[in-house]
């Protein structure tokens, strides 16, 4: 298989398994072989993976990219990262920034895992969920995002901002009929 090609690297096999598994769930319809192989595979990334590590990453990119400070500059002034995907007039990368902007949500999607609802709602605090921005442009990033914020709201019993999340999600699978068929969705 793909072992051979990546040195047997057992962190990038289970990756890439953890791949495959999604293409075949979002695909095609897994035994109960299969799915039972996923499920092995699912912990035993928990196994190779340390979580704070993996927290320490997300946040060093965050603060990399500076995008805390182009969120607020952008609150408070006219200021268009959003309205531009993350490019600037000067000629720049935008890289960095839109890494450290889906860092945020994967901050969120870690708290959520690890059942710490404040701080995943405290991680995405600087994203403005209600209004279009740059999560908006990958699909799997905006549902996954609006989920999870959903789902803090609802278990912090915050149900009038669960339920306009919630309404979000039914909005987006009822409109964007063209992305139905993307695996993001799954």
């Amino acid at each position: 298989m793909i072992a051979s090609y990546v040195d047997h690297d057992h962190a990038f096999c289970l990756l890439y398994k953890k791949m495959r598994f999604h293409h075949l769930y979002a695909c095609l319809q897994p035994t109960l072989e299969q799915q039972c192989d996923s499920w092995d595979n699912y912990c035993n990334l928990f196994q190779v993976w340390n979580v704070v590590g993996v927290l320490n990453y997300l946040q060093a990119l965050i603060e990399k990219s500076m995008i805390l400070q182009i969120l607020d500059e952008e609150k408070n002034v006219n200021f268009t990262f959003t309205a531009t995907d993350g490019y600037d007039y000067y000629g720049g990368t935008n890289v960095l920034k839109v890494l450290g902007y889906f860092s945020i949500a994967g901050l969120l999607h870690v708290h959520c895992l690890f059942v710490d609802y404040q701080s995943g709602l405290c991680a995405l605090s600087p994203v403005d969920i209600n209004h279009a921005g740059v999560f908006n442009t990958v699909i799997g990033c905006q549902v996954t995002t609006i989920h999870y914020y959903g789902f803090v709201n609802l278990m912090l019993q915050r149900y009038l901002d669960s339920i306009r999340s919630f309404n979000q999600l039914l909005y987006i699978f009822k409109t964007k009929q063209c992305h139905q068929r993307s695996s993001q969705y799954d």
